[in-house]
């Protein structure tokens, strides 16, 4: 994801986590997905506040686990995503508070 990155407002944390952002990608989970989550989210954090590092990385990381819709494991999608997230920001060496608020 070459010039991707540029697209966040933390390059350096977007270059570390994108290539984690998908395991496989279907037509609607792709870079353009990510990148129009991270407008709505921007859009809101203007608003509402909250800490754009946490935002960013949970944006990136939200669907880090594809899992076909008619898997049998498809209901714990989030939970296998969320595990994979929690894994790669250990990677980073993000501490376990940080990690919790993007959990």
């Amino acid at each position: 994801m070459p010039e991707f990155h540029a697209s966040f407002q933390d390059q350096e944390l977007a270059q570390a986590l994108l290539p984690y952002a998908f395991d496989a990608q279907d037509g609607a989970h792709d870079q353009a997905h990510l990148l129009r989550v991270w407008q709505n989210v921007s859009t809101i954090a203007e608003v509402e506040g909250g800490d754009k590092a946490v935002l960013q990385a949970a944006t990136i990381l939200h669907d880090c686990v594809w899992v076909a819709k008619d898997a049998p494991e498809r209901a714990n999608a989030s939970t296998l995503a969320a595990k994979k997230a929690r894994l790669v920001l250990e990677q980073i060496h993000w501490t376990g508070a940080e990690i919790a608020k993007v959990m």
